[in-house]
């Protein structure tokens, strides 16, 4: 997961060719988590795709343990703000609304966020990856009011589909400062065009290589 909420293009860049210019390094880079950057004219959107996580609802008994925490699912209500004690799972009720956003789409109850966690499968097949994006603004401020609609384009096919039920989540061991969106996915190795729809605005990922299975996989496109 990634381990940040403000991101710099520039540094996770140069810091990705740094570790490419290592020999020797390849069994290595397999097995760290890969990120690939786009901008649009508002936002900054890292894709990241990696294994497919343990998914829970905030406030479970497994809070300590390294998996994503669900705070609502878009396109169901407003979504609640990173550090809000709706995120952090302290409130008792299942309405999640915070109040008008402009571009939100919103989050489900925790109802429906059970449901999608006991839900591993994707497409008829056991999900085998976890994909997500984390989106900033101009001035590096972490995004949690948008409705991403992120769309995956096989290349081998090229058949596109949309990514069922979006959540908005965190890494349980970062907390909420590590707010993005996501869901767990049946990826079968292969090239895809990956992009992340914000309202008029859109981040295409063009032939993202995905690979390794249930291990944290290898990805390259951009």
């Amino acid at each position: 997961m990634i381990r940040f909420s403000r991101l710099s293009t520039s540094l996770m860049l140069v810091g990705t060719l740094a570790v490419a210019a290592i020999p020797g390094t390849a069994a290595a880079q397999e097995m760290m988590p890969s990120m690939l950057v786009q901008s649009t004219p508002s936002f900054t959107v890292v894709l990241q795709v990696g294994p497919a996580a343990q998914m829970m609802a905030p406030g479970a008994s497994m809070m300590g343990n390294d998996a994503e925490v669900m705070v609502g699912q878009v396109g169901m209500g407003d979504m609640p703000a990173p550090g809000s004690s709706m995120a952090m799972g302290q409130s008792s009720s299942s309405s999640m609304s915070m109040g008008d956003h402009s571009m939100s789409g919103g989050t489900s109850n925790s109802g429906s966020m059970s449901n999608t966690m006991s839900d591993m499968s994707d497409m008829g097949m056991a999900v085998n990856h976890h994909l997500e994006v984390h989106i900033t603004d101009s001035s590096g401020n972490v995004v949690n009011d948008v409705s991403p609609v992120i769309r995956i384009k096989d290349k081998s096919t090229g058949v596109s589909r949309d990514l069922n039920d979006v959540m908005a989540m965190y890494d349980a061991m970062m907390g909420p400062s590590d707010f993005h969106y996501g869901q767990n996915v049946w990826l079968p190795d292969g090239q895809y065009d990956i992009t992340v729809m914000l309202g008029s605005q859109s981040a295409l990922f063009r032939d993202v290589q995905i690979s390794g299975g249930n291990m944290p996989m290898s990805m390259t496109g951009g």
